[in-house]
């Protein structure tokens, strides 16, 4: 149908191009014909008129005036004006017929490239609706998605990010006040921090100094799994006393899969006082596997469509 529809369309203007030349072409043609024509009757009266001088009395004596020869000039002017006129426009209106297919061919063009595109893009949208459709497909595709998330959840297991400390506009050294942090929540116990620092786009609050509703979170690395594992397990019990929150280092599409079940199924569960557990991106309420595949189909699905 869009094809049909762009074809009317390149049609209607060739048709356009060729009825406008066609047009101007009878316009000056026929204004030249009819001054020709015009001209001749006169030249026919006035010779009629003199080879019969009673016609021309009779014409005199009923009130009509004598044709003056002045008159035949200029109509015989006006005849070679008008050839002029449309000899000197006949080649311009080439020139504008020309310019104008030229156009019409590079319209063509375009729709042509438009065209072969969204063909490609529909192509490409029935490939992955139909790999989706088919069960031994989408268990592949899941399984393979699945397992691409849990390894990079295990690169990030040391990983803990650290939500609402401050930032202020002293050169103070981040490594240090993390630290300082992670020694009042786990008193007398050895954490080491390799590395950490802020992500997220800094606002301009946060970088100025100035006073921040919600300073950027802080990713710290830890030296080993164990280390970030026992700060999480002591946040999480409620037992350390702070005004900052931590958080695992999940990837994206984890994240997002994490989201997702809260809204459909371990919100309710924790309500009623369930236990949910994850291990990886599958969920288990009081120890029963929660059926996700059709979480799975649409974060892969989002996931193929921004490739």
């Amino acid at each position: 149908m869009r094809k049909t529809a762009i074809n009317n369309q390149n049609s209607d203007s060739s048709r356009t191009v060729n009825n406008s030349g066609s047009f101007f072409r009878k316009l000056v043609t026929r204004t030249a014909r009819d001054n020709h024509k015009k001209t001749e009757n006169k030249k026919q009266n006035t010779v009629a008129n003199i080879n019969n001088p009673n016609k021309m009395a009779s014409s005199t004596r009923s009130g009509n005036k004598k044709q003056n020869p002045t008159d035949l000039n200029t109509n015989t002017d006006n005849q070679e004006i008008s050839n002029v006129i449309l000899a000197a426009l006949d080649p311009k209106f080439d020139e504008l017929f020309e310019q104008l297919r030229k156009t019409d061919r590079k319209v063509d063009e375009i729709n042509q490239k438009l065209e072969a595109r969204i063909e490609s893009s529909e192509k490409k949208l029935d490939k992955i609706e139909t790999q989706l459709e088919k069960p031994e497909e989408l268990r592949f595709v899941r399984e393979l998605f699945i397992r691409d998330i849990e390894l990079d959840i295990i690169n990030k297991k040391r990983n803990l990010i650290m939500f609402d400390l401050p930032e202020n506009q002293e050169n103070t050294d981040l490594k240090e006040t993390v630290e300082s942090r992670l020694q009042q929540l786990n008193e007398g116990a050895h954490t080491t921090v390799q590395n950490c620092y802020r992500i997220g786009r800094p606002t301009t609050t946060s970088v100025q100094g100035g006073k921040s509703q919600r300073p950027r979170p802080v990713l710290i690395q830890f030296e080993s799994e164990k280390e970030a594992n026992a700060i999480k397990r002591l946040v999480w019990s409620k037992k350390a006393k702070s005004n900052v929150r931590i958080g695992e280092d999940l990837p994206e599409d984890a994240r997002a899969i994490q989201n997702l079940a809260y809204k459909l199924y371990t919100k309710e569960a924790k309500q009623q006082r369930k236990k949910v557990k994850w291990v990886g991106v599958r969920v288990y309420i009081d120890g029963n596997p929660v059926n996700m595949d059709d979480i799975y189909k649409e974060i892969i699905t989002k996931r193929l469509n921004k490739k």
